[in-house]
């Protein structure tokens, strides 16, 4: 349940990570995963899974090549911006209204 308070997770484009990431956090407000700069990606995660974020503001998984499938944010109610340019997904489900 502590990870429902965390506003932020920091920036993650730089670990080595792989798989299927989930992510939960009522307060989160932006998510980091990716980079502008390609080389600077490391991360090698193929789906992420966005859970119970409803404060998500802001979304970046740029140049995460390894990102496939789609990315479902019907749950980002407050969602503003998402940055995907450099991925292979192939859908961006979005919630209803909101001020994307």
């Amino acid at each position: 349940m502590g990870a429902h308070y965390y506003r932020d997770i920091g920036d993650w484009c730089d670990k080595l990570t792989k798989g299927e990431m989930l992510v939960n956090g009522r307060m989160l407000r932006e998510l980091r995963l990716g980079n502008e700069d390609s080389s600077k990606v490391k991360i090698a995660i193929n789906k992420l899974n966005i859970g119970d974020c409803e404060s998500l503001q802001k979304i970046d998984v740029r140049n995460i090549s390894t990102l496939s499938d789609e990315l479902t944010l019907t749950g980002c109610t407050h969602l503003r911006e998402i940055y995907a340019k450099g991925t292979n997904v192939s859908k961006i489900e979005l919630p209803n209204g909101g001020a994307l």
